[in-house]
């Protein structure tokens, strides 16, 4: 089968949306958005596959493709991409959700957790209030950020978006030698220049006249929603738990249970600081071997 993979255009949000507003995507990866948004930087392409499609990107010059949606025959469907793979060279079939696993087990392959790219998943209703004694510590800095600032909260709007850039510029000055947080830039400056044309929703912290956090993300499903980003200017302690918290209470709960955080890629930091927010779940993703290393 021959497989006619197309750049990821503002054009096509439509018909990407349609599968997964009708499939209900597991993996934060699957949202128009977050496609298009990282279409540059990891060269995504997309197809259509049997009823459904597929994603083909680029990561350390070698391509992989993503997990295929919307395909009534699942099993089918992978097997055209594993053969595909063979003959193009792609590598692997990488970020699948734990429930299709059953469809490649049957080939033989390679399959190894993705544990970088696991969901972290947590209630709203957890992350709007801190209750519990787990959540102490974010309690008490949000608690010193009320005591020390005179703050407002509210939704980001396009006149903001300088403020935006300049403070995730500041945060970029701290992480040296950090390909993942330059990639993640670039990224954040294609979502800024098109912000009104996707589905997103964003909030910020002012002190005084100065923006010191935002956040930023997009229903993933009816039930779920799903954060992009979140920066904050640490000089003011509190800062990401104040926009973190603010966020999630005016923005989505209580619409959505659940909020999806994104992965850690492998950040120990940011794994540790996952973690500290005690995740409900996490959304297991996988990654078979096409061909040998």
């Amino acid at each position: 089968m021959d497989l006619n993979f197309k750049k990821i255009e503002l054009s096509h949000k439509k018909i990407i949306e349609n599968y997964f507003n009708t499939y209900h995507p597991k993996i934060s990866e699957y949202t128009f958005t977050n496609l298009f948004i990282w279409s540059d930087v990891r060269h995504i392409r997309w197809s259509n596959l049997l009823d459904g499609i597929v994603f083909l990107g680029e990561k350390d010059n070698e391509n992989y493709f993503f997990p295929p949606i919307g395909v009534g025959n699942c099993e089918k469907a992978f097997d055209i991409l594993i053969n595909y793979a063979i003959q193009h060279n792609v590598k692997t079939i990488s970020l699948i959700p734990e429930y299709q696993i059953k469809f490649v087990k049957h080939r033989g392959l390679k399959i190894i957790a993705d544990r970088d790219n696991f969901d972290y998943v947590y209630k709203s209703e957890k992350l709007a209030f801190l209750k519990g004694w787990r959540l102490d510590g974010k309690r008490g800095f949000i608690k010193k950020f009320r005591e020390n600032y005179n703050f407002i909260y509210r939704n980001f709007e396009v006149e903001d978006k300088n403020a935006c850039i300049k403070l995730f510029e500041k945060w970029l000055e701290s992480k040296t030698d950090a390909p993942l947080a330059n990639d993640e830039y670039k990224t954040f400056l294609k979502f800024m220049d098109n912000f009104e044309f996707l589905n997103a929703k964003g909030g910020i912290i002012k002190v005084d006249d100065s923006l010191v956090a935002f956040e930023f993300g997009e229903p993933l499903d009816k039930n779920t929603f799903v954060i992009h980003y979140e920066k904050a200017d640490t000089s003011y302690i509190g800062s990401f738990q104040i926009i973190n918290q603010q966020f999630t209470e005016h923005e989505i709960y209580p619409n959505y249970l659940f909020v999806n955080r994104e992965q850690d890629m492998g950040v120990e930091g940011l794994r540790k600081a996952k973690l500290s927010y005690a995740p409900f779940k996490l959304i297991k993703k996988y990654e078979i071997k096409l061909t040998a290393s």
